[in-house]
Formats: structure tokens, sequence, C-alpha cells
């Protein structure tokens, strides 16, 4: 377990890292196409936890978890701000029709 620890840390991380810069970028396709596997890879972490780790590993776990949760307070946050975003404008577009409907009834 000790070798698999840390290469599973390490790629996870990797990957939650790949999703704040994506989400920082505003590449929101990419960061569709990469979330979903990221939770298939937590998931996977997770699963494979089933013998005890040593205490080592469990400090090395709890600051890689701290720092997963920091970066992924952060995409909430940038997410919960594009999805304002999205639905001002949807907003506007809701607005724009209805007043084309009234301009097309005079």
């Amino acid at each position: 377990m000790s070798r698999y620890l840390p290469d599973c840390l390490q790629l996870l991380y990797k990957k939650n890292i790949m999703l704040l810069e994506i989400v920082r970028e505003e590449r929101w396709q990419d960061f569709i196409e990469l979330a979903e596997s990221y939770i298939l890879l937590i998931n996977s972490v997770i699963d494979d936890f089933t013998s005890k780790i040593d205490a080592d590993e469990m400090v090395m776990l709890r600051e890689m978890v701290r720092l997963l949760q920091d970066n992924e307070r952060e995409i909430a946050e940038r997410l919960e701000k594009r999805l304002a975003l999205l639905k001002e404008k949807m907003m506007i577009l809701k607005k724009g029709k209805q007043f084309s409907q009234l301009y097309l009834l005079q």
C-alpha cells in the first residue's frame, strides 16, 4: 500500500490542479470532460483504501485532502460565478425574445 498511496495521491493532485487551471482559464468544455475522470479517480482511490494505512501515510493523506479541498473550494466559487453569468445571459435572451414578440404584434 505504501507505494500505491503516493502514486494515487500524486495522480489525484495532478488532475485536481489541471481542473483548477482549466476553470481559471474558463475552458468549460475541457472542464466537463476532465471532471468526469477526476470523480471516477476519487471513487477508485476511496474504494482501494480497504486496508489500513500507516501513520506516515495518514499524515500525507490528510495534507493532500486539505490541498484538494482548497482547490475544489476555488473551483466551486468559479463555477458559481459562471452559473450566475449564464443565468444573467439567459434572462437577457428571454427579455430580447419578449421584446421581439411585442414588436411583431404591433
